[in-house]
């Protein structure tokens, strides 16, 4: 019996040391994959638009990006995949609309997670859950 409870010991604090957990300086807490999520998309600088089934981001090249006051668009002109977010106004509780190579897609939730001047990034929760992110700065909005 001695024997097992000397090798339990061990075996506890290598699960305890595996669980889902961070040190800092104010001790041991859960982590919060949506806030560390939000923080990951709004220091990337990069104009891009990324879901599940596509990425399209300016620094890859072949990738335009137009912004104006109602609508951001992306295209690939490698392979000829396109966004268009259509929107009366960001601020608002209405809804934008989203098509994804010509088909509308269903957005369920958005938020705009940082704005600066003509810079703004944005998530969006689909109706199937998953999340879009759209970036777009150093486009001037004619």
């Amino acid at each position: 019996m001695r024997k097992l409870s000397l090798l339990l010991v061990p075996v506890c604090l290598i699960i305890s040391s595996s669980c889902n957990h961070r040190n800092d300086d104010i001790g041991w807490k859960l982590r919060n994959p949506d806030e560390e999520s939000k923080k990951e998309i709004i220091e990337d600088n990069t104009s891009r638009f990324i879901s599940s089934q596509t990425k399209m981001r300016y620094d890859d090249g072949g990738i335009m990006v137009k912004k104006t006051s109602s609508k951001i668009s992306f295209v690939n002109l490698i392979n000829g995949e396109e966004a268009e977010l259509s929107y009366n106004d960001l601020d608002s509780d209405e809804i934008p609309a989203l098509k994804i190579n010509g088909k509308i897609t269903p957005i369920k939730s958005y938020e705009v997670l940082n704005q600066k001047e003509n810079d703004i990034w944005i998530r969006l929760i689909m109706e199937d859950n998953d999340s879009i992110e759209i970036v777009v700065t150093d486009i001037d909005t004619p």
